[in-house]
């Protein structure tokens, strides 16, 4: 990604300003930072309890007092971490979710500019470091802080001069935490760089496999893999070694700051200044509160570290966002450019200049050229892919630009060039899953040998293979029909829901409702779908990869839900024709002409043959 030299000054406020846009779930951070706080207390009581044990002063009672304040240490403890690694997960999976969905609407300039493995690292390596480590910061940082004040405040109750002494080594901390700093911030995005690198390497040459080994490429293809991979072995040593330098200078650090309050300590006791059980609770203070201390100077550590990732994700979500009308899209009109001149970013020759054509309304033209000269450039403005520098293109009256962008996308049909497809090609659907499918339709498809697909209400084929009752009309296909079709290789069986498929729900098929939060909706709405996934695999051996949404309802995170329970596609109810590409996001909501008992299926079949 071309990282810009103008945000460095300000990196603490894209630092914040990026956290505030990711969207990270706060609930487990703030229980987490609660109960850190809690511990850090119960741990300002550990060393007098502690001295008095060891000192002989204890009675019965106060021995079971102090066991139980270890047992209860130690079980918030394990919740604690519980709490954060929680906050961790939730946190990383939100950012990315965040990221992903700002990615879905930034310009094609965007793309342009920036390196594909770049943005991978981004949205993986480095939103993964970045989040794990700022949730630790906050988490700990607070009752750190707390603890350290509250210590110190303890220690100065038995002598000033102990306190005073907790600071011999702090100067030096702070240095060392300013230098190594900054190492671990130049190392790590240089880290992250070659993962980027390496990752697009890899993408890119699986992808291309066949063309390699068709020109027997082999051996130079594996000569750079390894020089990626050994660029990214060095740029991680170098961490390693970084880390190495820390831990060492830092237990040095740590020894001299030990030996010197012990020698303060010894002192001030030699002079009956201190007693042994003070002695005892200030040695016991200070083992809690020095990797205290060296913590606080490790998060400036970690935060300066991660800094330089959270620049990188903040050129994606402080990226300009594609810009779209309110207008409606014309019902009927010429396509029409006028004087348009474009010049892709990054380059200095236009690739279309003072263009003007119009395609008439129903017709069919082919643009014609020389590789160059502007033929994928004018459907990617046509598409809205760009904004022409100059000039206008028109659909009738309307300016492109002034119509809301998705519905003008909804409207138009993009095949992205080389990808082949069959002539004319058609997806034969049946939702629902009802008897007169196995009884009508099956004999149908083998007598022709047509494939099909047949989207089942999972519950409803549990019923009636427990009724065996067989009505045209209402009854649904048993898993026993189901099976034999699926032998038969011309009916493949996807999901359309367990039971959510009812018209008096008050959800709407797997819509979320107005009056539910998002989490509940994945719960919800999740149960059902994976229920339905696990008795398909159950009753057949088949897992679908395709969900149908019932009465072709949907909200705005169900792709999301469906990414995570490892759907491929889903099928929608919309009447316009399907573009199949490489991309992977052609295949999300299908559409799908529906074919009522109002229409024939000649009037069908007119959409997409004439």
């Amino acid at each position: 990604m071309d990282t810009q030299k103008k945000t460095r000054p300000g990196s603490w406020r894209v630092l914040f300003r990026t956290i505030g846009r990711l969207k990270i779930s706060w609930v487990w951070v703030v229980i987490a930072l609660g109960l850190n706080l809690v511990l850090n207390n119960l741990l300002l009581k550990l060393p007098s309890t502690t001295a008095d044990l060891m000192s002989g002063q204890l009675t019965g009672a106060a021995l079971t007092k102090a066991i139980l304040f270890y047992v209860a240490y130690g079980l918030l403890s394990f919740v604690m971490v519980a709490g954060q690694v929680q906050a961790q997960s939730y946190g990383v999976r939100r950012a990315r979710q965040s990221i992903w969905q700002k990615m879905l609407g930034l310009r094609m300039e965007f793309f342009d500019r920036n390196d594909p493995s770049d943005l991978m690292s981004a949205i993986t390596s480095d939103t993964e470091s970045a989040v794990r480590n700022f949730i630790n910061i906050l988490i700990y940082l607070i009752p750190d802080v707390y603890y350290v004040v509250m210590a110190l405040r303890r220690i100065n109750e038995y002598h000033w001069v102990l306190a005073v002494s907790c600071f011999a080594m702090l100067p030096l901390k702070f240095i060392y935490a300013l230098i190594m700093g900054r190492q671990f911030q130049t190392h790590t995005a240089r880290l992250y760089g070659r993962i980027g690198l390496l990752t697009g390497f890899l993408a890119d040459r699986i992808a291309h496999l066949p063309l390699i080994k068709a020109y027997t490429n082999e051996e130079s293809e594996d000569e750079q893999g390894r020089g990626a991979a050994k660029q990214l072995l060095k740029a991680n040593m170098r961490i390693v070694h970084l880390d190495n330098i820390a831990t060492g200078a830092s237990a040095v650090l740590d020894v001299l700051q030990k030996f010197i309050v012990i020698v303060v300590a010894v002192i001030l006791m030699q002079r009956g200044q201190i007693d042994i059980t003070m002695w005892l609770a200030f040695f016991l203070f200070a083992q809690n509160l020095f990797p205290t201390m060296d913590s606080i100077v490790d998060l400036w550590v970690r935060i300066k570290g991660v800094q330089g990732s959270f620049e990188r994700i903040a050129e994606i979500t402080e990226g300009q966002d594609e810009e779209s009308g309110v207008a409606a899209f014309p019902e009927a009109g010429d396509i029409r450019f006028r004087n348009v001149t474009f010049t892709y970013p990054e380059t200095d020759e236009p690739a279309l200049q003072n263009v003007s054509f119009t395609v008439p309304r129903g017709s069919a033209v082919a643009i014609v050229g020389l590789c160059g000269s502007g033929k994928t450039t004018s459907v990617s403005l046509l598409e809205r892919f760009y904004t022409p520098d100059e000039g206008h293109i028109f659909i009738g009256e309307r300016d492109i630009r002034d119509i809301s962008l998705s519905e003008f996308r909804r409207n138009l049909a993009y095949v992205q060039q080389g990808a082949p497809l069959p002539e004319k090609p058609v997806m034969i659907t049946f939702d629902d899953g009802y008897y007169n499918n196995y009884l009508n339709a099956y004999p149908l498809l083998q007598k022709y040998q047509m494939k099909a697909v047949i989207s089942i209400i999972v519950g409803e084929t549990d019923k009636y293979s427990e009724l065996d009752e067989n009505k045209e009309n209402y009854s649904h296909i048993t898993w026993d029909m189901i099976n034999e079709m699926m032998e038969s290789g011309l009916i493949e069986i996807q999901n359309h829901t367990y039971n959510l498929h009812k018209t008096g729900n008050p959800r709407r098929g797997a819509a979320q409702r107005k009056d539910e939060t998002t989490e509940q909706y994945f719960a919800a709405v999740g149960a059902d779908l994976q229920k339905a996934q696990d008795r398909i695999e159950e009753m057949t051996g088949w897992r679908p990869d395709t969900f149908t949404y019932p009465f072709g309802s949907y909200s705005r995170h169900s792709q999301e839900l469906l990414e995570q329970l490892g759907f491929a596609a889903s099928l929608g109810v919309e009447g316009k024709p399907c573009c199949l590409t490489r991309d992977p996001a052609c295949l999300i909501r299908i559409p799908r002409y529906t074919r009522t008992s109002q229409k024939t299926a000649e009037e069908l079949l007119c959409h997409f043959w004439d």
